[in-house]
């Protein structure tokens, strides 16, 4: 069959996903989710909130249903599935209230966007909610958290309550008087606070289905086009792209920050097609573009870079797609990791897929000669990790090692801990110790020794040692009991664990970030800067240890801790009759 020039619509539809260029029209709000558009009906894909949110809306019991969230966290498309599912019809655009009845003939009232509305109206919506979860109906109501804190607090409910309903990675439950009525019960979905990741695996599931590329089998431009070269190998390797795909987004989830659903996808379209279109490829010459698909691969647009000039260079239109900023700003191609000999020392590619390996080795031997007259292009070594980091083949050991290299130590031990059914043994040692360790550390300034024991001490900030210091008491390493409270990711339906520690009655979590900071001490590290969110985490986690101490008895005795010969001691001072008595 004769080939030709060969445009494929759904690149240019992929492209719409995204706001590189800056002027397509489904990168704003809601028309991305249409299925009028044939395209976005086979990229739609179920999203395990929405099962779990209808369920509880047909289950005859009466429920008020609250999605609350930013911009692009994918409320209206939850409430699109949910409409879907009691009668197969799509919601329409403009349709911001209304009904639907369910085949068991449960009747779900809904509200598009409370911020719609003045605030008057907003009370007077809550109300009728109310009133139809008494008729043992269900509501579902969309609204920005800003409003809907007011709302609450309008009708009753108090501040410290509404606080911490919306602060959970859960649906959160509650029964409150509302209104002047008893026993309001709503539940509520703080989408801001929900970690979106499992999204990536579904949806480029459904870009690389062979459906919707079959105009480029026909295309005479295939061979060497980097958008079909992107399509190819990220069906071949899909289960290494989107693990790293998930461990970035899921690493700054944890550190605070987090993408909208939006933002992710728009990072994941342009990733594929990095702005460009079939009217571009159409232009290319059949030779010499081993490099241009190289630097326009799947990873290199991953993290923001393209091809420019036969160089790959920032894309600068890339960097209003927020991961891709953030990406930039994190310089995690950056990192050393032990493959490193292996790709650029010896040349060795073969941990990858022949068809990258074969491009990097024809991209290697023109970059050598271009070596010689200009010396190493630290960018193409660059390309080669990024490459690396979202195609090898080498399977679970090194993508543990890149865990720790690429984000933490910790990191990796912390998705260990997330999907582990039963918390190993080996996983609570070695977490107590590192935290042990460099709780030692900042109370006492040196690492622990023989001892299992913390002096509470009065030293100054910084990191000078002290070598005497002043106690108000002391903690046993025994006193210190880890704790792993499961909760229910709604978003992907794991029952995932957050980490505490508990010393006596005080009970503290331990985030991600507070895990790395830790490691960092036990290692050595000298640590010049800390964010304030984690400075004021780590304080409030010493302040109440601080309370959970067991104290000096003596009110005129003064407890004294001292370095000598590289161990701490005690000794005692007596305060009476104006004298100072010491016992050591």
């Amino acid at each position: 069959m004769k080939r030709g020039n060969i445009m494929n619509p759904f690149v240019g539809y992929l492209n719409t996903l995204h706001n590189a260029s800056g002027s397509n029209e489904h990168a704003i709000a809601e028309n991305n989710i249409s299925e009028k558009d044939s395209f976005s009906k086979e990229l739609f894909f179920h999203r395990n909130i929405s099962e779990q949110l209808f369920k509880k809306l047909i289950s005859g019991d009466g429920q008020i249903v609250i999605l609350t969230g930013h911009a692009g966290d994918g409320k209206t498309s939850i409430l699109q599935e949910i409409i879907r599912k009691c009668t197969g019809e799509e919601l329409e655009p403009n349709q911001l209230e209304g009904k639907v009845t369910y085949e068991n003939g449960r009747n779900i009232y809904y509200v598009k966007d409370m911020s719609e509305h003045e605030k008057e109206k907003q009370i007077s919506i809550f109300k009728e909610a109310i009133s139809i979860q008494e008729r043992k109906e269900s509501i579902i109501l969309i609204s920005n958290t800003g409003p809907l804190f007011n709302i609450l607090q309008e009708l009753g409910m108090e501040e410290e309550k509404i606080i911490q309903m919306l602060d959970t990675r859960e649906f959160s439950m509650v029964n409150e008087r509302l209104d002047g009525k008893e026993n309001v019960s709503i539940l509520v979905a703080n989408l801001a606070l929900f970690d979106n990741s499992d999204i990536i695996a579904k949806f480029i599931e459904r870009v690389v289905n062979e459906k919707l590329w079959k105009p480029c089998m026909q295309c005479e431009k295939q061979s060497y086009c980097p958008i079909f070269f992107n399509k190819e190998n990220t069906k071949e390797n899909k289960k290494q792209v989107v693990a790293f795909a998930e461990w970035f987004y899921r690493w700054n989830f944890e550190h605070g920050e987090r993408f909208t659903v939006r933002q992710m996808l728009a990072h994941i379209a342009y990733s594929f097609t990095g702005d460009m279109t079939c009217e571009q490829i159409r232009k290319l010459q059949a030779e010499g573009n081993e490099k241009r698909k190289l630097y326009n691969s799947f990873s290199n647009l991953f993290f923001g870079f393209h091809y420019e000039k036969g160089k790959s260079v920032c894309h600068k239109d890339a960097l209003q797609i927020k991961p891709i900023y953030v990406l930039q700003q994190q310089k995690l191609d950056r990192k050393r990791i032990e493959a490193e000999y292996e790709l650029y020392v010896q040349h060795n590619y073969s941990g990858l897929p022949e068809k990258i390996s074969s491009c990097i080795e024809v991209c290697h031997k023109a970059q050598e000669l271009q070596e010689v007259e200009e010396g190493m292009d630290k960018e193409f070594v660059r390309v080669v990790k990024r490459v690396y980091f979202m195609y090898h083949n080498k399977g679970d050991i090194e993508n543990k090692e890149l865990q720790k290299a690429v984000f933490s130590d910790m990191f990796s031990l912390y998705m260990e801990l997330q999907s582990a059914d039963i918390v190993s043994s080996r996983i609570k040692n070695q977490i107590k110790n590192i935290v042990f360790h460099a709780l030692h550390v900042l109370f006492m300034g040196t690492p622990p020794d023989q001892s299992d024991k913390i002096y509470l001490t009065l030293r100054r900030r910084g990191n000078a040692l002290q070598k005497v210091q002043i106690s108000q008491g002391y903690v046993d390493k025994e006193d210190f009991i880890l704790k792993f409270n499961g909760y229910s990711n709604v978003t992907n339906g794991k029952n995932e664990k957050c980490v505490f520690l508990q010393c006596k009655q005080q009970k503290m979590e331990l985030t991600l970030p507070m895990l790395e900071y830790f490691k960092e001490i036990e290692s050595g590290r000298v640590i010049t800067q800390v964010d304030k969110r984690l400075s004021q985490g780590v304080e409030n986690i010493k302040t109440k240890i601080f309370r959970a101490g067991k104290k000096n008895e003596e009110e005129d005795t003064i407890t004294v801790v001292y370095s000598e010969d590289g161990k701490f001691k005690k000794m005692e001072l007596f305060i009476e009759d104006g004298k100072i008595t010491v016992e050591k």
